[in-house]
């Protein structure tokens, strides 16, 4: 896993590659003081909350949240099927518990 920070910055560069303008800045912010200090899967969980439950972009939420993802465990062993997996579950069924996001990701970073 890589240990630079990720910033709002980097996020919103993501963001602009799929089309996502931005309509709340808050969520994001949010989201990075929340997890700072945290390990890695619960950083991407409070990220994926904020984008994926809160929408903050205007266009693509899944794919700059698989994008952050991918990002913060690059060099891990996460499993890019089930990140997706998890992202489209958390969207269906609205999932906004941190801890249950958090689960999700940890399972798409174990070998199976």
């Amino acid at each position: 896993m890589i240990t630079e920070k990720l910033t709002r910055d980097d996020i919103m560069k993501i963001s602009r590659l799929y089309g996502g303008g931005l309509r709340n800045e808050a969520e994001i912010e949010n989201a990075l003081y929340a997890g700072r200090g945290r390990s890695v899967p619960r950083q991407v969980a409070y990220l994926w909350r904020a984008i994926l439950v809160s929408h903050p972009f205007i266009e693509g939420d899944k794919k700059t949240a698989l994008a952050v993802a991918e990002l913060l465990f690059r060099g891990s062993d996460a499993d890019s099927r089930r990140l997706v997996a998890a992202i489209i579950r958390i969207t269906k069924e609205s999932i906004a518990d941190v801890g249950r996001i958090e689960r999700l990701v940890r399972y798409a970073m174990e070998r199976h």
